[in-house]
């Protein structure tokens, strides 16, 4: 009895700590979305965000990845970009609007590795 109680109070505080993790995770992404500024000598490529940012102009042309021209991720990653890149430009907004909502449209899919990663560590999976 006494180890049960021992072993629930160890998950108790296992998910107390993921629960933290994540959120200094995602309160991290969120404050670097607004700091950083995509034109910085610091950040400037480093994101990634201005090839997907000139990718997605070529959809203001009618020409999309798979069906006009070769891309090498998976699908969801590039309609993904062309999606959010619409929506910018719909708003009448440039790059940066597009780069710091790229960042928030990519926080779910960081926020699932670091929930794989952490609990593959909880569990002792390598």
């Amino acid at each position: 009895m006494m180890e049960q109680k021992a072993v629930t109070q160890s998950k108790g505080h296992a998910h107390s700590d993921f629960v933290i993790v994540l959120t200094l995770f995602v309160t991290a992404r969120v404050m670097l979305a607004f700091l950083f500024n995509p034109y910085s000598f610091f950040t400037s490529g480093f994101l990634g965000h201005t090839y997907y940012y000139e990718m997605a102009a070529y959809s203001a042309r009618g020409q999309f990845p798979y069906v006009h021209f070769w891309f090498e991720y998976p699908p969801v990653f590039p309609y993904l970009a062309i999606a959010i890149y619409q929506w910018t430009n719909l708003l009448g907004a440039g790059f940066e609007y597009f780069n710091r909502a790229l960042a928030f449209a990519k926080l779910p899919f960081e926020m699932s590795h670091v929930d794989q990663s952490i609990s593959h560590r909880a569990l002792g999976v390598r």
